[in-house]
């Protein structure tokens, strides 16, 4: 799969309909052969970090753990990803510019979904973006935009 920003659609879209009857054991073997290879290529190139390239990454490979448990890599996929949102989760973003803010926040809200990670939603730092897109939010209800963003 292409990047971590189609895998956990890919990965949403898969296990909706997975189990419909259209599936043979072969197509199942498929996907699950290039769901290991795309995960294999985001351990293979890792980034640490509080920015949103790490955290969509993380979310990416536990989703890809989600889908397929039972495959050979699901707990290192796990435990990579539970890693590399260890910078993020209750502690601040070092994203420069408004646009990468919303996606490190969407894809570790997605991440926290998907790991079961329900704390993070408890967490301060969680409350503090929440509540800085509020403040940034014009009167048009655009974001204002300000780094790479422009």
């Amino acid at each position: 799969i292409n990047s971590m920003f189609t895998i956990p659609i890919y990965m949403e879209a898969y296990d909706k309909v997975k189990d419909s009857d259209v599936w043979s054991d072969e197509d199942h073997a498929i996907i699950q052969k290039i769901v290991e290879d795309s995960a294999q290529a985001i351990l293979a190139f890792p980034e640490w970090g509080s920015h949103n390239r790490c955290t969509l990454r993380a979310w990416s490979l536990v989703c890809c753990a989600n889908s397929f448990p039972e495959a050979e890599g699901a707990d290192d996929w796990r435990q990579v990803a539970e890693r590399m949102v260890a910078d993020s989760i209750g502690r601040w973003s070092v994203e420069d510019a408004m646009l990468y803010h919303a996606i490190w926040l969407h894809s570790l809200m997605k991440y926290a979904d998907a790991a079961d990670r329900q704390d993070y939603f408890r967490e301060p730092t969680t409350r503090y973006y929440l509540d800085y897109f509020l403040n940034m939010m014009t009167p048009a209800k655009t974001l204002v935009d300000f780094g790479d963003s422009d």
